[in-house]
């Protein structure tokens, strides 16, 4: 009669691909346990046959566990009980804005990246002209230069204006993007 292997819940750490190493801690005992997935061994998810990407780290899954005489412990089969919770996507904290690329609304909490193709001072300015920042743009390396204004504390409805030296003089207008509102229906740029 063949030997069966024991049942252990765990939930991942780490999986090699290059060495087919897997290391779980176990729920039961809490202590680490690692083994190596053969060529037989199957994984399952919601109960159809999967592959060996549900071996996320902070998956929980269960195994059916071998502990050879000779040789390294392995398992035969992984069931996925649950995924890895996930976080949130909160996204760039960063707009951009160039001439060719103006948005006009930024949402709120972000700050205002302006993008131009040569070095140049960017003059912005906040709550109607009684707070000024001046910036130099900083190089990037790539044949572009960047400054970033501050505009990530700014409420809801306020207006960012700026202007920046172009080609050894100021470009002639200024530029706007005002700070969104929560207004869901309202297109913001983010």
């Amino acid at each position: 009669m063949p030997r069966t292997g024991r049942r252990i819940a765990g939930v991942v750490q780490n999986a090699n691909w290059q060495t087919r190493e897997v290391a779980i801690v176990r729920t039961d005992t809490s202590e680490p346990l690692s083994f190596v997935l053969i060529d037989r061994t199957i994984f399952v998810a919601n109960g159809q046959l999967a592959n060996a990407a549900i071996l996320e780290p902070g998956a929980k899954v269960e195994v059916i566990y071998h502990r050879p005489v000779f040789g390294r412990p392995f398992v035969t089969r992984v069931t996925l009980l649950s995924a890895p919770a996930r976080a949130a996507k909160t996204g760039s904290m960063i707009v951009t804005w160039k001439l060719a690329h103006e948005p006009p609304r930024i949402a709120q909490r972000k700050a205002l990246r302006i993008i131009t193709e040569k070095a140049a001072p960017i003059h912005g300015v906040f709550d109607g002209f009684k707070t000024a920042n001046d910036l130099v743009s900083r190089d990037t390396g790539f044949g572009c230069w960047f400054g970033d204004l501050p505009s990530g504390q700014l409420p809801a409805g306020a207006c960012i204006c700026f202007e920046f030296l172009w080609r050894e003089e100021w470009k002639g207008r200024d530029f706007e993007a005002g700070i969104a509102g929560p207004d869901r229906n309202q297109r913001q740029f983010s």
